[in-house]
């Protein structure tokens, strides 16, 4: 719904379509294998991070909320999986929607 709101032009500029909440790369990965059915074998190598480097970010959807009015984020996995429904690669994924991919 974000998406279609900004196509439609209702909004212009740069917007973070998030949740707003922290999440850890590795969880939104593993959250997408089990979806999607597969397991690529992703391991994390924390010795080979940056000082400094974060494990989690967190994108501000404020300014697309204020843009579009009555938008409000989904939870993570509800998003996650109209991606891959979307995409036409997760079946597991619009299946735990109820939807067909």
């Amino acid at each position: 719904a974000a998406v279609a709101g900004l196509v439609s032009g209702a909004a212009c500029g740069t917007f973070n379509i998030s949740t707003g909440t922290a999440t850890p790369v590795g969880e939104v990965v593993a959250r997408l294998c089990r979806m999607a059915g597969s397991d690529p074998g992703v391991v994390a190598v924390t010795e080979r991070m940056r000082p400094g480097q974060r494990r989690d970010s967190a994108g501000d959807p404020a300014r697309l909320a204020s843009a579009l009015g009555s938008w409000r984020p989904e939870a993570l996995g509800t998003g996650l999986a109209r991606t891959l429904a979307a995409d036409g690669s997760g079946e597991a994924g619009a299946a735990a929607l109820g939807v067909s991919a």
